[in-house]
């Protein structure tokens, strides 16, 4: 007749032990980089939403003066908008393509990308815009990915 041992402690042996740790740190690793690079987008989607009083400030004055040969944001009265991960905001272009350029700081990258929003108000009756970065797709909001 053969016996069974069993732990008589009735808890977890010292290698049953070893693999939770080992299974949880690699959770845990993968959990904290879908974290980080929710904070990065995050912050970059805060930047854009301070780039729509520009948009607004466009298409007021282009509706107003459909004319403007050169867009800039002193000249339409634009003024920059300053937050805590926008360095800077700046127009330019014309009614017919203007661009708007989004400097931003403090998103947790190395190296901050620069948001640059084109529109297209001529050919369709609602204004398209599009938007284009120097990050990774990774870090950006769906809005701006490549």
């Amino acid at each position: 007749m053969s016996r069974r041992t069993v732990n008589p402690s009735g808890g977890f042996t010292f290698i049953e032990l070893i693999i939770l740790v080992a299974v949880l740190s690699v959770v845990l690793s993968g959990a904290h980089s879908w974290y980080a690079n929710h904070t990065i987008r995050t912050k970059i989607a805060e930047a854009l939403s301070v780039a729509e009083s520009a948009k607004k400030t466009i298409l007021i004055t282009c509706t107003e003066e459909p004319g403007v040969a050169a867009l800039e944001s002193s000249l339409i009265g634009h003024s920059s908008s300053k937050s805590l991960y926008v360095d800077n905001v700046t127009l330019n272009g014309s009614c017919a393509s203007p661009v708007i350029t989004v400097i931003t700081v403090n998103t947790g990258l190395l190296i901050d990308p620069t948001l640059i929003i084109t529109g297209n108000l001529v050919e369709s009756a609602q204004p398209a815009w599009t938007c284009a970065s120097d990050g990774l797709n990774v870090h950006m909001p769906d809005a701006c990915q490549s």
